[in-house]
């Protein structure tokens, strides 16, 4: 297999974050990451894993930030959200050095393993990352399901996921009630993706939901160009749109198919017992 190495990526995720003023989405990065790397176009689609709808380079890509931001180069201001720190922002593309990420990284590392009171890495980009690549192997079938029960736990009445075949670009249908006085016909879309969806794709769904209900929801596991976002915002149907990361937070907020534990921890603080 070719060599898509975590630290072939590296300098690629790092100058996407200076190009992009420093703060950015992960979706966004990891595309830029990709188009501005050194990687064939053969390169780019090589799978993961057999079946696997991620691509090498992505992975990668997450594992090379996982390194930068251990070494000091990068920060979490928020979910989902990658941003370079202030040594990242004083060094530039020319001074960045694969090499001394890697001796940084794993320094920080058994530093925050060995010394009392150093957090350890967050966790919250991993178990995200093998989340979502589940999901993607699901089946088209399984993921509709899932969709459909995603949406009834945020509160759609009478979810009903359509006929796997025929059913006119409308995966999942639903009704959402205010104060029992309001009700609005619902029609989603579940998409299995990798690269984003396009403005045609948005302007397919709007089609098929041909003013027949009030609401549209398009949940996908990818995320969607500037043209289907405005494609989304135009016309006399709200359609709301529900991305990976997005899709992703919505298990962990109703716990399906992941599992938030509290750990409680208690140490002997030396300093009570000193004179």
């Amino acid at each position: 297999m070719t060599n898509i190495s975590i630290k072939r990526m590296m300098l690629p995720t790092f100058k996407a974050l200076k190009r992009l003023g420093g703060e950015a989405k992960r979706k966004e990065v990891i595309e830029l990451a990709i188009k501005i790397s050194d990687l064939t176009e053969s390169e780019k689609e090589i799978k993961q894993h057999d079946n696997d709808t991620q691509t090498l380079a992505e992975n990668d890509i997450a594992w090379a930030r996982w390194k930068l931001y251990s070494a000091g180069y990068l920060t979490s201001p928020r979910r989902g959200v990658w941003a370079l720190s202030t040594k990242g922002r004083e060094i530039s593309v020319d001074e960045f050095d694969a090499d001394r990420v890697m001796k940084l990284s794993q320094s920080n590392y058994n530093e925050r393993e060995t010394v009392p009171g150093k957090k350890s890495i967050p966790q919250d980009e991993v178990w995200k990352e093998d989340l979502l690549n589940k999901i993607k192997k699901m089946s088209p079938q399984r993921f509709e399901e899932l969709s459909g029960e995603i949406l009834t736990k945020m509160g759609v009445d009478d979810v009903v996921v359509t006929q796997y075949v025929g059913d006119g670009g409308i995966d999942g249908t639903g009704v959402i009630t205010i104060d029992n006085l309001l009700s609005f016909g619902v029609a989603f879309q579940s998409k299995r993706y990798t690269n984003p969806i396009t403005s045609e794709q948005m302007r397919i769904f709007r089609g098929s939901m041909d003013n027949n209900y009030d609401r549209g929801i398009y949940i996908t596991t990818s995320s969607f160009n500037k043209g289907a976002i405005e494609t989304a915002k135009n016309g006399s149907t709200i359609v709301t749109l529900i991305d990976g990361e997005m899709l992703v937070d919505l298990l962990e907020k109703y716990q399906m198919g992941v599992k938030t534990e509290t750990v409680i921890k208690t140490e002997i603080d030396d300093s009570f017992f000193e004179e």
